[in-house]
């Protein structure tokens, strides 16, 4: 949960990584922003998100981040608002599936070529997950269970 603030919780990780990776976990909402955007910095909240990171030998670590979000249909992937080393992939958007838990299950090995053509996937640094209420304000309530990272 967060209110004008972030919550998150994540897990440092030293991972060579594997040939192939999955990442599965199940998620639900209480629901989305009114007023969001993942595309505006200003409006940049968000009721869950899991996340991947990546070893990087200068600058931030690189970040896969698999989003419910607000107002972006599913499927869609663009950067973080705030920097391109940051990747965003919605899996699920609005309201429709609200207190429902959903299983996702995804291709981190090809999430990477996708969006980080030509770079070989880096070590995995962390994992985590993370229910943001800092630019607007609003009660979010995001809940996260069974994440598994899966090498092949």
């Amino acid at each position: 949960m967060a209110e004008k603030t972030c919550s998150a919780l994540s897990r440092k990780l030293d991972v060579a990584p594997p040939a192939k990776l999955k990442l599965r976990w199940r998620w639900k909402i209480d629901g989305v922003n009114t007023n969001g955007s993942e595309r505006d910095l200003k409006k940049f909240d968000h009721a869950a998100r899991v996340f991947v990171a990546f070893d990087t030998f200068i600058g931030p670590p690189r970040i896969l981040n698999y989003m419910w979000a607000d107002v972006e249909k599913a499927g869609t992937v663009l950067e973080h608002p705030k920097s391109g080393r940051a990747q965003i992939f919605v899996l699920q958007s609005g309201n429709a599936r609200t207190n429902e838990w959903i299983a996702e299950e995804r291709d981190v090995t090809a999430d990477w070529k996708k969006v980080f053509a030509g770079k070989p996937m880096p070590k995995i640094v962390g994992l985590g997950v993370m229910t943001d209420s800092d630019s607007l304000g609003q009660r979010l309530v995001g809940s996260y269970a069974d994440i598994e990272l899966i090498g092949e």
